[in-house]
């Protein structure tokens, strides 16, 4: 997280509207209908509007996710939320548990032997959720053997289903629509053709389809320009994908049948928010972040979507703490907005709970087991002393919160 905040230079990539066309693979993807929401321009004060976790749910649960053995809290990558089910990436893995808590599977790694003696480990790269369908379908790749990029897909008991042919790049997260797999690249050192040094993004949404490849960037960064970070790239919608770019302020929509991608909303921080970057230089960005950047906000991080409702965090730049903003779709009115605390009325960008997915009216948190941690007071409120001391006593496993809104 620190390092997505303090990478500002980053911020050139506000702009993913304005989406540069240099051949006929890059694309821009239309701004027709989009949905301007405005946050109402906040004061750049944390202790502004604090959202406490009891006041806006109607129930609060933990629920506890004993990993493997080999395995702790530090190997979680990230978590997937369906109806019934948590899906976990971790570094070498991918597990699969019942909302209660039991793990389903375990899917590891696939060792590949060498001609040479020794065997290649296959990793799970990158995992896309079928809610529908109700796969897990997980990408491998091997970029000494091509042949071995591979898509393996799984049912949620870990099963093979079936195995198709990977691309011949890595990415850090996908979806797969009707007629494409939609690729999305935006932590990895990876070039994009290994021939041309010169030809590689880090903030980059690929559609694949039929020997065609649409390539959404939000701009041309030069060689010491690099993005870092992390965020929830894919909504999974009953006919689309919700999409959102690192650093960026609109948040797009890929169709579930077309793959066409058109923008969908539009995040307006008022007077308060960041200018458009994609009109300066380099040195330009770099002087304004350090001299007058102080007190503005806009750094949209995870986003996240279902039929109800529309929830993003967002840092500002003067105190780095994380706002959340939940977005009632039916009404278009913000419900809540404000940093997350607990009961201590304590808040900070080290202790907040962290937002992982959404499912129906549950907000779903995973919490770091800390003594010190503000929310767990509250745990202890829900569950009671015993299981408090429990979940003090697995450090190595992690919890998740759900919260379901009032």
């Amino acid at each position: 997280m620190e390092k997505i905040v303090l990478s500002l230079i980053g911020l050139l990539l506000f702009s993913a509207e304005k989406i540069s066309a240099q051949d006929n693979d890059i694309v821009c993807p239309t701004m027709d209908g989009v949905e301007t929401i405005h946050i109402n321009n906040p004061e750049p004060n944390p202790n502004n509007n604090l959202i406490w976790l009891p006041e806006i749910a109607s129930d609060i649960s933990f629920t506890l996710f004993k990993l493997p053995q080999g395995l702790n809290s530090g190997y979680v990558q990230r978590v997937y939320i369906d109806s019934d089910y948590i899906v976990v990436k971790c570094i070498q893995n991918v597990l699969c548990y019942s909302k209660s808590g039991d793990l389903l599977n375990n899917i590891g790694t696939i060792d590949i032997p060498r001609e040479t003696g020794g065997v290649f480990h296959l990793r799970p790269a990158a995992i896309f959720i079928d809610t529908y369908k109700k796969e897990i379908c997980v990408s491998y790749c091997l970029r000494e053997l091509e042949e071995y990029h591979n898509l393996c897909f799984y049912d949620y008991s870990g099963k093979l289903i079936r195995k198709e042919s990977n691309l011949p790049f890595r990415y850090m997260d996908f979806v797969i629509t009707d007629n494409a797999i939609c690729t999305y690249n935006g932590s990895y050192h990876e070039l994009r053709n290994p021939d041309n040094l010169e030809d590689r993004y880090y903030n980059e949404l690929s559609v694949v389809s039929n020997g065609r490849t649409r390539r959404f960037i939000p701009s041309i960064l030069a060689k010491d320009q690099e993005s870092y970070g992390m965020t929830f790239n894919f909504s999974d919608l009953k006919d689309s994908f919700t999409f959102h770019f690192i650093y960026s302020n609109t948040i797009y929509s890929i169709d579930r049948k077309t793959s066409d991608v058109k923008a969908k909303y539009r995040i307006d921080f008022g007077e308060n928010g960041f200018p458009d970057f994609s009109k300066m230089s380099s040195s330009e960005v770099s002087s304004f972040i350090k001299e007058k950047s102080r007190g503005k906000i806009g750094l949209v991080q995870n986003v996240l979507e279902n039929g109800k409702y529309l929830v993003f965090s967002y840092y500002m730049n003067g105190p780095m703490v994380q706002s959340i903003v939940i977005y009632d779709k039916a009404s278009k009115r913000i419900l809540y907005h404000g940093p997350l605390v607990s009961n201590s009325k304590i808040t900070s960008h080290s202790s907040n709970p962290q937002l992982i997915g959404i499912d129906g009216e549950n907000l779903y948190f995973e919490l770091s087991i800390d003594e010190s941690n503000p929310v767990l007071p509250s745990a202890e409120e829900v569950l009671g002393k015993d299981n408090y001391d429990m979940l003090l006593k697995n450090k190595d496993d992690f919890v998740v919160m759900s919260v379901k809104l009032k």
